[in-house]
């Protein structure tokens, strides 16, 4: 890493690497060995933490974390418009915090779980803004210690087929999907698609060519005619008050959600300067 680049060990995350090795999470030899391939690849010097939340995503397979790895950075790289000035008070996140409602929560398993959905008034709403918001509510899920999984829940209920046809860009597509389902260090479980009409499965067709065939079977829709009860039981996820569940409601949530972010924005910057 060069001189005017923040190092990995300025990179601070909410868990330690040792203790992590030392409750058997992750072999010290496998942190070792990924640490030895980013120099001879000449990639960033990732810290100890970050290759952990790779290796625990990727079943602690060696050579399956180094390909992880990077797509990771070759998306990052590749798209700056959606990884890169990652600040929470940015035009960009504002316009996906106005047009959209995004909160995060953990299951009794340990795996993390990121809600979404777009505001009734959808006239600003813009689809890479929203993305760019996602990928960094996704990094303060990690931020503390690393989940067994995540799923992700979409609720399209104010998305007409007239706005998806409009906003819904094959090329943001193909970096969501692409991105959660194979450069992400966590390990994608099932993505949610609730409210879901009766088009959605035809568009999802339509876009399929653009993304990795293996995250289609990975989705699953639920129509919009179902009831909060019938919701719960198909999803059998824990879920905000607003859908039926237990847990606080989704503006609750992010609220918090939006005070863990900040609390973090020198992780968003940190990480930004170390690619």
């Amino acid at each position: 890493i060069v001189n005017d680049r923040m190092t990995s060990k300025e990179l601070v995350l909410g868990f330690q690497s040792e203790q992590l090795i030392t409750d058997g999470v992750v072999a010290e030899e496998a942190v070792c060995a990924v640490k030895s391939w980013l120099n001879d690849a000449k990639l960033p010097a990732l810290s100890d933490e970050q290759i952990i939340l790779f290796l625990v995503s990727c079943d602690q397979n060696v050579e399956f974390t180094q390909k992880t790895i990077l797509v990771h950075f070759k998306i990052k790289r590749g798209s700056p418009e959606h990884f890169g000035s990652r600040r929470l008070h940015g035009n960009d996140i504002q316009n996906a915090l106005q047009t959209g409602r995004t909160c995060v929560w953990k299951d009794e398993e340990g795996c993390v779980i990121i809600y979404y959905r777009c505001n009734r008034d959808v006239r600003h709403w813009n689809l890479s803004h929203s993305a760019k918001f996602s990928f960094m509510v996704l990094d303060s899920a990690l931020y503390d210690y690393p989940p067994k999984g995540l799923y992700i829940i979409v609720d399209t209920k104010e998305l007409s087929f007239e706005l998806a046809m409009k906003t819904l860009r094959p090329s943001v597509l193909s970096v969501i999907f692409n991105y959660f389902q194979r450069a992400a260090p966590v390990k994608l479980r099932t993505i949610h698609i609730f409210n879901s009409a009766y088009w959605a499965p035809k568009l999802l067709q339509m876009v399929s060519p653009f993304i990795d065939s293996k995250i289609v079977e990975q989705i699953v829709f639920y129509p919009r005619n179902l009831s909060l009860e019938e919701l719960r039981e198909r999803c059998r996820l824990p879920l905000p008050s607003d859908l039926g569940g237990e847990l606080p409601s989704v503006d609750v949530l992010q609220e918090r959600l939006i005070e863990k972010m900040e609390s973090i924005s020198a992780y968003y910057e940190a990480e930004e300067l170390q690619r």
